[in-house]
């Protein structure tokens, strides 16, 4: 699975400043969709995210000004994928 190999990865190249960003295609929790229907694996990708995140000493930084940062063109789903990780 993506997220324990990127953990792996980060624990190999252990560093003290470290900064990720980008779409990483996934939420941390419910909260961060709307409108959107749970797909296969979503609910087990989310957790397994949110442990990533947790186990690598890397902080999410909070988003500001919005909620989402991605809207399906009909303005009916949305979604917060893009973020930046930057070590503790």
């Amino acid at each position: 699975m993506l997220w324990v190999d990127l953990l792996v990865a980060l624990k190999v190249y252990d560093s003290s400043l470290m900064c990720i960003a980008g779409d990483f295609n996934s939420v941390r929790s419910i909260d961060e969709r709307k409108g959107a229907t749970e797909g296969v694996g979503w609910k087990e990708d989310t957790r397994l995210f949110s442990v990533l995140i947790e186990n690598s000493g890397l902080v999410d930084l909070p988003l500001m000004g919005r909620k989402y940062t991605w809207v399906k063109s009909n303005g009916r789903c949305m979604s917060r994928l893009d973020r930046v990780l930057v070590s503790d």
